[in-house]
C-alpha cells in the first residue's frame, strides 16, 4: 500500500511539472526580436517545405514595432515586404502591411493574426488558417 501511494504521489508531482508553459507577453516581446529563417513549412499538417515555390524564407521583428521579410520569388526575384506587427495577448501576433505569398502551387496565402505556438530565444513557431488551409511556420534564429 505505501508503495502505491508513493507511486502515486511521484507520478502526480510529475505531471504538475511537466505541464506546458506558455510564455507571457514579456518574454515573448522580448524573445521575436530577431532575424528568423524558414525551417519548416506544414500545408494542413503535411509538410510541404522541399515543394515551396519560394526559397531563402526570413522575417524580421524589431524594435518600434518593424516587421520584415524577405525570400526569392518562383521566378528566381528576390522579394521583400515590409509591415508592422504586434502582440494582441501573449499567444497571438498581428502582422500588418504586406501582402500575400505563394507557397506552393495554387496556394496563396496571407494573414492578419499569427497564432504563435512556439516562441523560444532560437525558435519561433506559428500559424494560421487562410481559406480552408491551415498553414503552419516553423522557424529558426538566423
Amino acid at each position: 500500500m505505501k508503495t502505491k501511494r508513493l507511486f502515486f504521489l511521484a507520478f502526480l508531482v510529475l505531471g504538475i511539472f511537466s505541464c506546458k508553459k506558455d510564455n507571457t507577453l514579456a518574454e515573448n516581446e522580448k524573445n521575436i526580436k530577431k532575424l528568423w529563417k524558414l525551417d519548416q513549412y506544414l500545408l494542413n499538417s503535411v509538410d510541404k517545405t522541399s515543394t515551396m515555390l519560394v526559397a531563402d524564407y526570413n522575417e524580421s521583428y524589431t524594435d518600434n514595432s518593424k516587421y520584415d521579410r524577405s525570400y526569392t520569388d518562383k521566378d528566381g526575384r528576390k522579394v521583400t515586404q515590409n509591415g508592422s506587427f504586434e502582440f494582441e495577448g501573449a499567444q497571438k501576433l498581428k502582422i500588418s502591411g504586406v501582402g500575400s505569398i505563394e507557397f506552393t502551387n495554387n496556394n496563396t496565402a496571407s494573414s492578419s493574426y499569427y497564432n504563435i505556438i512556439k516562441l523560444t530565444d532560437s525558435q519561433l513557431w506559428y500559424s494560421y488558417t487562410n481559406g480552408s488551409n491551415n498553414h503552419e511556420f516553423h522557424l529558426s534564429r538566423k
